[in-house]
């Protein structure tokens, strides 16, 4: 003897919606007047997450000829959803290239980045662990040294440039001609702009004083 049982049942419970259909066939073997059969439905349970989409199970079981419950089971499985946002955790974008070295001559430095935005973390998820910038020093050339003996009165004379430390000048004209004067190398780091290469892009001092021109036009409007 068997026993065909269809059941549909909504259940909801605060953020909780599930709509089963249950259809199960319970076998039965009856002994004088005493069978052996699958007994009630356990309850169902917590949903298996916190948040989004999970499954929940409820289990049956079988109870012998004397009526008591044994270690056969039945377990049903069902989907359910919890209306709250889930958590996301941060992750590290791939590391950019390296900077150019940040200086014509002499003891540079390069960088790289990474940015927190792969994904961003969102709804209470964890920050991204560890630094989101990397530096390696970097040395292009050795900078010229001060020449024996300089006068630093020939620095007063037309046609001079003065270094950024003070200490020595070159001939105006040997600025920006991609070759370092200045034993800090300031006649050339004002034409150097950094970029992904090792040495970055030279830009003529006319391209610079345009392009210089058009940032402060550009903040002024």
């Amino acid at each position: 003897m068997s026993q065909d049982i269809r059941e549909m049942r909504l259940f909801h419970s605060g953020t909780v919606t599930l709509l089963v259909l249950c259809i199960y066939i319970v076998p039965a073997t009856v002994h004088g007047d005493v069978s052996s059969a699958w007994g009630e439905w356990d309850s169902w349970s917590a949903c298996s997450v916190t948040c989004g989409y999970g499954s929940i199970t409820k289990t049956g079981y079988w109870f012998n000829e004397e009526g008591v419950k044994t270690n056969e089971t039945f377990v049903q499985h069902s989907g359910c959803y919890l209306d709250i946002k889930c958590p996301v955790d941060g992750n590290w974008t791939m590391w950019s290239p390296y900077s150019a070295c940040s200086k014509p001559c002499g003891q540079g430095i390069r960088t790289r980045t990474r940015y927190c935005t792969n994904p961003r973390p969102l709804n209470g998820g964890n920050e991204c662990m560890g630094a989101g910038s990397d530096q390696t020093n970097c040395k292009l050339d050795d900078c010229p040294p001060i020449p024996t003996n300089f006068d630093i009165e020939t620095c007063k004379q037309p046609g001079k440039l003065w270094c950024k430390s003070k200490r020595m000048c070159v001939e105006a004209s040997e600025r920006c001609d991609r070759k370092v004067q200045c034993h800090d190398g300031s006649d050339e780091s004002l034409c150097y702009k950094y970029g992904n290469s090792a040495r970055g892009i030279y830009l003529p001092l006319t391209s610079m004083a345009v392009w210089i021109s058009f940032i402060l036009f550009r903040n002024l409007t």
